[in-house]
């Protein structure tokens, strides 16, 4: 099963998410990039799905650092985020000895401009969807990013 974490600030709708697609994945979700970082260092996502705009590290500055590889940058060990699903944490890429292939990113925020786009677009950013958006919509497109990944 294919892992997807979700970042977002809003406790609403991160749990509304989880909820939606933990029966096709195994769904992990961090409330901040800086969480989503910490989650990072056990866990190797195959999708990534976050907000822009969230306190501290936007979606943007997460990007960066996970293209960066640096998602151990800044990040206090003591602190590494729970699971937030019942899910089982087996699959997906994990752990720091093997080589990390870069998840697909899908970014979402309430102010999507074509600048924004081709910006994140830049950062090898799969799709940006403007907020509000329906959930058969960010289902279809999660199904199409990943049959991609791995040939579906």
């Amino acid at each position: 099963m294919k892992n997807i974490l979700i970042i977002d600030d809003h406790d609403f709708l991160l749990h509304a998410l989880e909820l939606a697609l933990e029966d096709e994945y195994t769904v992990y979700a961090a409330q901040s990039g800086e969480e989503a970082l910490g989650l990072m260092e056990v866990l190797w996502p195959d999708l990534v799905i976050t907000d822009l705009n969230m306190p501290g590290m936007s979606g943007l500055e997460l990007i960066k650092r996970i293209n960066l590889g640096g998602v151990n940058l800044d990040v206090d060990p003591a602190k590494k985020p729970q699971n937030n699903s019942n899910a089982n944490p087996q699959g997906g890429h994990r752990g720091p000895s093997l080589q990390r292939i870069r998840p697909k990113i899908i970014l979402y925020t309430a102010m999507l401009t074509p600048g924004l786009i081709a910006y994140a677009q830049g950062l090898g950013v799969a799709a940006c969807l403007p907020k509000p958006f329906e959930l058969g919509k960010l289902k279809n497109l999660i199904k199409r990013i990943l049959s991609v990944d791995c040939g579906d």
